[in-house]
């Protein structure tokens, strides 16, 4: 039997929608998603499954359709809207029914008791087929159409919860008897329930070209037998959500967008190893020394780049040349390698960090700017902000 799932999509799709759906596509039930509302957010329908917005032309062309196949329900449906003052469902609903006709939908259900549960109804009495609905909380203690949806949870086929509580909430304030109600409390999806053992390697970086996200996205494609989870934070002109799409590394990126510092910090804490892929880019540019390696190396990690500008005046290793990204596949392997050395690795790399990027840098800035005014600039024995730094770390990180 194929399912007509109508849902809301105000912020992407919902976790717990997705999940359900991995999960029954697993038993092999087909489904077509209805979607009441629709704007892109962190979790989205997987690309294979079929997924129906409303509009002003789905409405017109439902309409039409039903007034020559199915006068009799349509005039029902129209004379039970307007006692019910359920019209913009009706209008929503019309062109998904018309759809779930031409689909051969067998069955209908709505993910919660609101306006999916008002637009499911309308649209089941139009094909004529079952329907049932998921009641989370919120619908059970708001009172807009409340008379509506207490007919519509009446006349279901089946209503499913999270919980007891709703349960007896529904049997008592929504008078639904007990035998229609079974208590469903959703799926915890394959990301939640397995644990995932995959290295995590942090990237860090405005989404510009000299960054290497594409030199990063090909090395990628090169280690499809790697297990390796990769955490991207960053934002600009370059399409990366993009680029990660069109080479099939959905599942194995994490985008995070631009975020703040205490999340920053707790993805440095929470990776296992830094990654920045900085090259030259088409026109010449390149980095000066990218702060966010030395973030990384200040938060303990290992981290991986390439012998491009200063960065090898900081980084000891591992460091791959730039704009190669079969060295960069090399260079991710070798640092998978060497888990054992990650915390040795890391605690040198703190040292250098907290000895190059030292508050005595901006003492030095603070006396040039706390001195008089002199033709030439500051004396010749202004403080240079490394002579604080251990010889042997300055040597090591050379």
């Amino acid at each position: 039997m194929k399912v007509g799932y109508v849902i809301s999509m105000k912020t992407g799709m919902s976790s717990f929608n997705r999940d359900e759906l991995l999960e029954l596509e697993g038993y092999g039930i087909p489904f077509v998603i209805y979607v009441t509302k629709f704007r892109k957010g962190p979790y989205m329908p997987e690309d294979r499954w079929s997924v129906r917005l409303p509009g002003i032309a789905e409405t017109l062309l439902g309409f039409a359709h039903f007034l020559f196949s199915a006068p009799r329900r349509l005039l029902n449906v129209v004379v039970d809207t307007g006692r019910k003052r359920t019209w913009i469902e009706m209008l929503v609903a019309l062109g998904f029914a018309r759809d779930m006709d031409r689909s051969e939908i067998g069955w209908i259900h709505a993910h919660f008791a609101d306006r999916k549960l008002l637009v499911a109804r309308i649209a089941a009495n139009l094909v004529g087929k079952p329907y049932s609905v998921t009641v989370h909380a919120h619908e059970l203690y708001r009172t807009a159409k409340r008379i509506a949806r207490q007919s519509a949870l009446v006349e279901s086929k089946r209503i499913f919860t999270v919980s007891e509580f709703n349960c007896d909430l529904l049997v008592r304030d929504w008078k639904i008897p007990r035998a229609k109600i079974e208590i469903n409390r959703l799926v915890l999806g394959p990301s939640h329930r397995n644990l995932d053992s995959r290295p995590r390697m942090l990237v860090v970086g405005n989404f510009v070209e000299k960054k290497g996200y594409d030199v990063l996205v090909n090395a990628l494609r090169l280690m499809e037998q790697v297990d390796l989870t990769v955490w991207i934070v960053g934002g600009g002109p370059l399409d990366v959500d993009e680029l990660v799409h069109q080479n099939g590394l959905d599942s194995r990126i994490v985008l995070f967008g631009r975020v703040s510092e205490p999340l920053l910090s707790i993805l440095l804490d929470a990776c296992d190893f830094f990654c920045l892929p900085s090259h030259t880019s088409a026109v010449g540019e390149k980095e000066g020394f990218p702060m966010a390696l030395a973030e990384a190396m200040g938060h303990s990690k290992p981290v991986l780049s390439t012998t491009h500008a200063g960065i090898p005046e900081i980084v000891p290793e591992i460091l791959v040349p730039e704009a190669n990204p079969a060295a960069l596949a090399d260079g991710i392997r070798e640092m998978i390698a060497r888990r054992s050395d990650w915390p040795a690795m890391g605690a040198r790399n703190r040292a250098i960090a907290l000895s190059y990027f030292s508050p005595v840098n901006i003492a030095t800035l603070a006396k040039l700017f706390g001195e008089p005014v002199v033709h030439g600039g500051p004396s010749r024995d202004q403080h240079t902000g490394t002579d604080s730094i251990p010889e042997s770390v300055r040597i090591e990180a050379r």
